[in-house]
């Protein structure tokens, strides 16, 4: 069993929140296969069968709970650990979960690190810790704006989550300057907050999108991604469950 590695099929109809649930998930050793949409999470899971599913409440087609739904009524799929998110989070979503079957419920307030920690306890893999890169921020179009400093606890090559202690609306525009680890030169970009969730007391996990990278900082970027991609094998993982 050692070096096969997990297959998770990921279901969020925000871009940008996809595009870096799967960077992190391959980072940790996952093969990952995404959808954009409820119906095609559904279709996907019934063809590919894959050890876990994740999926967003909150999409078109079909809500998360309604393709668990379907999932738990299938002889193939019905024993799938299913996790479904969602920026809402409230006692009525958790009840309609554990009715129809969720295995686990997970705020996405509480960030991919504690998602990743219930996908690696839920088949009995270890957790990689992710890489938190420091990030100077700067808001623009404010006057007065000074540098801030933050940390990117997700990088993608489309965007990243950043943490900050502080607040910033949809739509906010920032410049940003970072170091790759390992490199010495900086790369700048421009930036949009897509997303603006708060996981603490004074923390907020912002979705960034980049719009624009200086210089040749998209293809550094894609270079570091891919080089850390190749650097993390398969877990090794626990005896499997039995077969479904």
């Amino acid at each position: 069993m050692a070096g096969r590695r997990r297959t998770v099929v990921l279901a969020d109809d925000i871009r940008l929140s996809l595009e870096l649930e799967k960077t992190f998930f391959q980072r940790s050793g996952f093969d990952v296969i995404t959808a954009n949409d409820g119906l095609t999470a559904l279709a996907l899971t019934a063809s590919v069968l894959p050890d876990i599913v994740v999926l967003d409440e909150f999409m078109p087609g079909l809500r998360g709970t309604e393709i668990c739904a379907r999932l738990r009524a299938r002889e193939d799929t019905r024993l799938i650990p299913i996790i479904v998110t969602s920026i809402r989070d409230t006692e009525e979503l958790r009840a309609h979960c554990r009715a129809v079957g969720v295995s686990t419920f997970v705020p996405k307030a509480a960030g991919k690190e504690a998602l990743l920690s219930v996908v690696a306890e839920t088949l009995r893999v270890p957790q990689r810790k992710a890489i938190r890169i420091p990030v100077f921020f700067t808001v623009i179009g404010v006057q007065g704006a000074k540098e801030s400093l933050g940390k990117a606890v997700d990088l993608s090559e489309s965007g990243m989550c950043l943490e900050s202690n502080r607040k910033y609306p949809v739509g906010s525009e920032m410049q940003l300057r970072f170091f790759l680890p390992g490199e010495k030169a900086v790369i700048r970009a421009h930036a949009r907050v897509q997303r603006t969730t708060q996981r603490a007391e004074d923390v907020y996990a912002l979705g960034l999108e980049f719009g624009i990278l200086a210089e040749n900082g998209q293809a550094r970027l894609n270079e570091y991604i891919d080089k850390s991609l190749m650097s993390y094998p398969a877990p090794a993982l626990a005896p499997a469950p039995p077969a479904r």
